[in-house]
């Protein structure tokens, strides 16, 4: 049997501010690698950016009850080499206009379980962009519903581009067609 690690926390966010952090970002922004951000059921107007960090944010509600909306941006960006360990789980993600709703730059984080819907890009990947230009990353892209998401170029839902082998598995799309605007 390993031993476990002990030193793992779980940071609580609340809608009303209250909770171990005040935001998710606060959150990640005060984890450490091996933590949890459990978020409380609610409509969170933020842009996460997981800083490089091996840790899991998690809805505590599912994407039914929890939404994170971008605003007019990313709602989530991996651009810091994150690992498969590095998690999102259980959100809506939504309001990705400009960039998409999850940005996954050289980094290979695991985006399990999410509505991903509403988000609409200028290129390509409105729902999710995975890009790299060197190495060998491999996100784990799994059990989403990825659902009027629309760009004026290719990859509405989904885009990969350059050295990226990315694991899209039990994923459920529903397309919009390409310039279409839902």
């Amino acid at each position: 049997m390993l031993p476990q690690d002990t030193s793992a926390r779980t940071w609580r966010v609340l809608k009303d501010g209250g909770g171990d952090a005040a935001t998710i970002q606060f959150g990640i922004d005060s984890s450490s690698d091996g933590d949890t951000v459990l978020v409380a059921p609610g409509h969170y107007f933020e842009n996460l950016d997981f800083l490089g960090k091996e840790i899991v944010v998690r809805s505590a509600g599912g994407p039914t009850t929890t939404t994170i909306d971008g605003g007019g941006t990313a709602c989530v960006l991996f651009k810091n080499g994150e690992g498969s360990s590095t998690t999102i789980e259980g959100f809506t993600l939504t309001g990705g206009v400009t960039q998409p709703a999850i940005g996954i730059i050289e980094s290979q984080p695991s985006i399990l379980g999410n509505v991903i819907s509403g988000n609409h890009g200028r290129t390509e990947g409105a729902g999710i962009y995975c890009v790299a230009n060197n190495g060998d990353w491999s996100p784990v892209i799994k059990e989403n519903i990825l659902t009027d998401n629309s760009v004026t170029a290719s990859g509405g839902a989904i885009g990969v581009y350059g050295w990226i082998a990315a694991i899209i598995e039990d994923n459920s799309m529903a397309l919009v067609p390409t310039g279409a605007v839902s």
